[in-house]
């Protein structure tokens, strides 16, 4: 099988197939300042496909400006928090769009949720305003400052959005803050890891460069909006002129769907949680397909797949370092009796681009290699703590000894390192798990549980 993705200790002079990729690391440049080039080169191109609906760069681009003219009258600019409450589609990036291009920096709400979770979050985040769909409307606090994301709502009194405002300010800070993702906290409230516009520059930079990411390409985004893949699905596309083809959320449920949607659709590029992505594997797929790497990442990756028509990789990283921080090919099973869950697990591969990694002991030393130690992070892609939790930052994101004012985040994620170079995961330090790629801190249940009147 072709080889359509390059290690990432080798140089990044070319992508895939040995195309230039054309896009020089320059984590100082936006994402939405990337778009905006985009959108004047390719005004006609298409940028987002959701069902039958298709969206250019240049309407995707125009509509956003104008919501973020009406954002920037609520004063929502930069280290504001406005969330998006919108199912998965063109509006809900359309939204995450807007907030970039006011400045401020954008929440992401999954309708799926309890409305009582999502309320929490908006108070706990402090957000400036909702940018909402037809279908969050009936679900937001009334006390909520509400701009519509579509003409259906039945809010309509807030749904003026104005005109573009050519005159929006198109300054940019790296550490000003891009996105906040929500994660399990162990006090039974949740943590909000606010990430700035420097971790997802650093996102972009390394994937368009590791993937060769055009024009041309197309990309399905299938993870729900609050999880931080949902960000990886999008933006590099999008920063590149790719077109980013929207999957329904139900198609997670139905792993024959989903691989029929992937190939209907010809896409080649895509990314599936590691629950999904080990049921759409153990699918048949065509001998045939547009698609040449299918990415996974989010949980522990437990099974080799079968012989397939693309690649598979293998990612891992906390929401806390911008999506990712290691990358690794997974190589297909052996014919014969290693597909069974646990046989030679895949490992996690090695630390991408920019990423320092060090395994470290309880007391902060490095491990030899093929000892375990604690996964620990630095770089460009590390987020700058958690919003409003001063002491659990501190805990967490710790001084770095060999650089100078620098940080490194303690994962709790125990690894070795193998004999080959490749990192083999091994578990956590602490009793957090995964359901279905998704963070939960036993500790969160037990304090809800705590909380109700009826146990003691």
């Amino acid at each position: 099988m072709r080889s359509f993705v390059r290690t990432t200790t080798e140089s990044l002079a070319t992508g895939p197939l040995g195309r230039p990729t054309g896009h020089p690391v320059s984590t100082s440049l936006p994402v939405h300042r990337r778009l905006a080039a985009v959108a004047g080169k390719l005004p006609d191109h298409i940028a987002l496909e959701s069902g039958e609906r298709r969206l250019s760069y240049g309407e995707l681009w125009w509509r956003a400006r104008c919501l973020a003219t009406a954002l920037r009258r609520l004063e929502a600019g930069p280290e504001a928090v406005v969330a998006v409450w919108a199912s998965p589609g063109c509006e809900m990036v359309i939204g995450w769009l807007a907030v970039l291009e006011a400045g401020a920096a954008y929440l992401p709400l999954d309708p799926a949720a309890p409305p009582a979770r999502n309320a929490d979050l908006l108070a706990d985040s402090g957000a400036r305003a909702v940018l909402a769909d037809a279908e969050a409307a009936p679900l937001l606090p009334p006390d909520s400052t509400v701009l519509r994301l579509d003409s259906s709502s039945p809010r309509a009194e807030t749904s003026d959005t104005g005109s573009e405002d050519s005159t929006l300010d198109t300054s940019h800070d790296p550490e000003h803050l891009a996105y906040v993702i929500y994660t399990s906290g162990s006090t039974g409230r949740p943590k909000g890891v606010a990430v700035p516009h420097r971790g997802l520059s650093a996102l972009v930079d390394w994937h368009l460069e590791t993937y060769g990411v055009g024009p041309g390409d197309r990309s399905g985004q299938v993870a729900s909006p609050a999880f931080d893949a949902a960000t990886w699905e999008i933006w590099p596309y999008l920063a590149a002129g790719a077109t980013v083809v929207l999957a329904p959320p139900e198609l997670r449920l139905s792993p024959p769907d989903l691989v029929g949607w992937v190939v209907s659709r010809r896409l080649d590029l895509a990314f599936l949680p590691t629950p999904v992505a080990e049921a759409a594997l153990a699918e048949s797929w065509p001998l045939e397909v547009a698609l040449r790497v299918l990415l996974t990442g989010g949980d522990r990756l437990q099974r080799r797949p079968r012989a397939v028509p693309f690649e598979v990789v293998n990612h891992s990283g906390p929401t806390e370092c911008s999506v990712v921080a290691t990358a690794g090919r997974v190589e297909p099973a052996s014919p014969v009796g290693s597909t069974a869950p646990g046989a030679e697990a895949p490992h996690i591969g090695r630390a991408i681009t920019g990423t320092r990694l060090e395994l470290l002991t309880a007391d902060g030393h490095p491990t030899p290699c093929g000892e375990p130690g604690e996964i620990t992070l630095g770089g460009p892609g590390l987020a700058r703590g958690y919003l409003g939790r001063p002491g659990r930052t501190a805990e967490v994101f710790v001084p770095d000894p060999a650089v100078a004012g620098g940080r490194r985040y303690r994962s709790g994620d125990r690894a070795r390192l193998r004999a080959d170079g490749h990192l083999e995961f091994l578990g956590r330090l602490d009793h957090q798990v995964k359901i279905r790629g998704v963070r939960v801190e036993p500790d969160e249940v037990a304090a809800r549980l705590r909380s109700h009147p009826a146990v003691r």
